[in-house]
C-alpha cells in the first residue's frame, strides 16, 4: 500500500525511446512490483490548477483553472490531488496483491515539482 507521502511509490521518468518500457518489463517480473503501462493521469491532474498551455479541450480550460483557484487554495488542491492519486494507485495495488507501484510515465519529467509536492518520499 502507498502511504500518504509516497512510500512504496516509484516514478520512472525518462525521455522517449530511452528504454523505460524495457526497464518496466523487467521490474514487473518482481513478485511485489506492479508497473502498469503509463497511467499518465497526473499530467492532466497537475494541469487543472496550473497555468498550463493546453492545446485542446472540449471545455474552457482557462475557466477551470480560474474556478479551481477561486474554490481551492494551492495546498488544498495538492491535498485533493494526493487523495485522488492515492485512491487510484492503491486501488490498482489491491487488485494485484503487490506492494510497490511503479508509475512509468516518462513525460512526468514535465511535472517533477508537482510530483515532489504530492509525494515527497516517493522514489
Amino acid at each position: 500500500m502507498i502511504e500518504a507521502h509516497g512510500q512504496n511509490l516509484v516514478f520512472l521518468c525518462s525521455t522517449p525511446r530511452a528504454g523505460s518500457t524495457l526497464l518496466s518489463a523487467i521490474l514487473s517480473n518482481h513478485s511485489q512490483v506492479h508497473c502498469p503501462n503509463e497511467p499518465w493521469f497526473l499530467l492532466g491532474l497537475s494541469a487543472l490548477f496550473q497555468r498550463t498551455n493546453l492545446t485542446f479541450a472540449a471545455y474552457d480550460h482557462a475557466g477551470v483553472e480560474v474556478g479551481l483557484q477561486q474554490f481551492l487554495t494551492e495546498p488544498q488542491f495538492v491535498d485533493a490531488a494526493r487523495a485522488f492519486a492515492l485512491q487510484a494507485y492503491n486501488g490498482a495495488l489491491r487488485q494485484t496483491g503487490k506492494v510497490l507501484f511503479v508509475d512509468k510515465t516518462p513525460r512526468y519529467y514535465h511535472i517533477l515539482p508537482f510530483l515532489e509536492r504530492l509525494f515527497p518520499q516517493a522514489k
